[in-house]
């Protein structure tokens, strides 16, 4: 189905993604969101591919690098490939494994290399050392500018700025978007490469894949799993101080917001919103659907901290199996550290490579985050006139008619609802082809595993939770079973026994963080959340990527 302002398929680079894409936006993007980040994420592409990789020339066509399709953000994989074959050091081939992992289990149309991909190559080549060269720089000077936006932003909003400021101060963030997320993009690229050029090597040495990519990705400290670290230190902080502990934990089970945490007489309390308010300030820009400035982060959804901290302490936890993680981390440290020289320098590199590439996707949503203040600073001045919903149904275009006095378009909003509401009665599959295809689920009929990509190395077993949103119903030392996983679900990670998702690459920011954490994951299983259910028994074997069914819960 198409709605208004998706986009048309490339006759020519006819293979559109959701893989990674749907990692980014998850969601139908409404036309308030497309309005603000569709012409920049297509021109950072263009930026990252035609200039700082000289790999590809754009047609002359508005829509060549992303599309919209029934609604979603899809990435033109075609593209992608073709790019992939003409830098050096990665392929067509790698760029399918890093996106789907498994990318002959998806049948995807086999890529038909261009007789003019050697004379790319050739000019790609000097382009891609000179980036890779600067980007370090780049990260940097460009994490410095996010700083001193988000800083103008919040004196802006401070000053009491009237209606039509707020709007023509939209535009001006739109019209920066392309900076942070070319630079992600390029960021990104060069991460596929450094993996790739890397992964060859390790399986030189007798390495799959598979086990390559898990090795060069299973970095430290990286940007996603701040967020889950900082709130598991206050989990712990809570009970770290018996007998105190116990009216503080359930004075928080309770469900008692970070206001009534701050006035409460309980022991520890008072402390405990500080430390909230501090993970606020440092994680406020984080969420589900990040990347849309429409959807609320913790900042404007502080109880979504508090839910997620609830579930932390919940009493009687039970432990997680753990019958592979110490031996699968200390398994991965050996074999590094018998690397040869040369290797060990490609290791090394596609590990800082892939530590770099979290940093580009922090300052593109900490960018984003300032449009989300903008918008939720207006929606809350026109409560009375439109709802935050309806807000979103404009264009920027459209926002800025009715900051200057006219009517919003009642008509045309209903329109676009009803073929909002339509649209999402159905889910694009992984990838198209020319015209969208639709997404199967029907269940093959309780088979006795559920086989997906290595997301995590290490065995555990649980009970299956499937949740389609973070914040929903689950207990400690259960296996976390859904479609797909962005940063805001990590801190459940912390909780649960072993993740699980329809959806992934081991190049998913969600797996790369249950890697950190130590809990084995299998991503892109298609089906798990169709063939499993709520309350069944499984053992989750991360290094195989399989999802093995003891005991049906019902």
């Amino acid at each position: 189905m198409k709605i208004e302002f998706d986009t048309a398929f490339d006759r020519d680079y006819p293979l559109y993604t959701r893989a990674n894409a749907g990692e980014v936006f998850p969601e139908i993007l409404s036309p308030l969101t497309w309005s603000l980040v569709g012409a920049g994420a297509e021109t950072g592409f263009r930026h990252s591919f035609v200039n700082d990789f000289a790999a590809i020339r754009v047609p002359d066509k508005p829509w060549f690098m992303i599309g919209r399709f029934a609604g979603r953000f899809h990435l033109n994989m075609s593209v992608i490939r073709t790019v992939a074959q003409r830098l050096p050091g990665t392929s067509a081939a790698a760029a399918d494994l890093q996106y789907f992992g498994n990318a002959a289990g998806h049948g995807l149309p086999p890529h038909t290399p261009s007789s003019m991909d050697w004379l790319w190559a050739l000019r790609a080549a000097p382009s891609t050392i000179r980036t890779r060269v600067m980007l370090g720089q780049r990260v940097v000077e460009s994490t410095k500018q996010i700083d001193a936006a988000v800083a103008r932003n919040q004196a802006f909003l401070a000053s009491s700025p009237s209606d039509t400021a707020l709007v023509s101060r939209l535009g001006l963030l739109r019209r920066a978007y392309a900076n942070p997320f070319g630079l992600h993009v390029t960021n990104r690229a060069l991460t596929s490469s450094a993996l790739a050029i890397a992964t060859a090597a390790l399986k030189r040495r007798g390495l799959t894949d598979g086990e390559a990519l898990m090795m060069l990705s299973n970095v430290p400290n990286v940007e996603s799993a701040k967020p889950s670290r900082a709130l598991r230190a206050i989990a712990e902080s809570v009970g770290s101080k018996p007998p105190c502990a116990r009216p503080l934990r359930a004075l928080v089970s309770s469900g008692a917001s970070l206001a009534e945490l701050t006035e409460s007489t309980v022991v520890g309390a008072p402390e405990l919103a500080s430390q909230l308010r501090r993970f606020q300030r440092e994680f406020g820009h984080r969420a589900v659907n990040e990347f849309d400035p429409t959807y609320p982060a913790w900042e404007q959804h502080p109880e979504a901290v508090l839910t997620m901290l609830r579930t932390l302490l919940r009493e009687n936890r039970p432990a997680a199996p753990d019958l592979g993680l110490p031996a699968a981390g200390k398994q991965g440290r050996t074999q590094e550290s018998r690397l040869d020289p040369v290797t060990s320098v490609l290791v090394a590199n596609a590990q800082r490579a892939v530590y770099r590439a979290e940093i580009t996707k922090n300052n593109m949503v900490r960018f984003t985050h300032e449009l989300r203040r903008l918008i939720f600073a207006l929606g809350a001045r026109w409560s009375g006139r439109l709802s935050r919903d309806e807000l979103t149904l404009l264009t920027l275009d459209e926002l800025t008619a009715v900051a200057n006095g006219q009517q919003p378009p009642r008509e045309v909003m209903a329109r676009r609802r009803a073929e909002l509401d339509a649209a999402a009665e159905i889910e694009p599959a992984v990838w198209s082809y020319g015209s969208l295809r639709v997404r199967q689920t029907e269940a093959a009929g309780k088979p006795d595993e559920v086989v997906g990509v290595p997301g995590s190395v290490g065995i555990a077993r649980g009970r299956v939770r499937v949740c389609h949103d973070p914040l929903g119903d689950f207990e400690p030392g259960e296996v976390l079973v859904a479609k797909i996983t962005d940063t805001a679900w990590t801190p459940v990670f912390v909780a649960a026994a072993a993740v699980v998702t329809d959806i992934g690459s081991v190049l998913s920011h969600a797996t790369i963080v249950a890697r950190e954490l130590g809990i084995p994951a299998v991503v892109d299983t298609k089906v798990g959340t169709v063939e499993l259910t709520d309350g069944d028994l499984v053992e989750v074997d991360g290094g195989a990527g399989v999802v093995r069914i003891l005991d049906r819960g019902n």
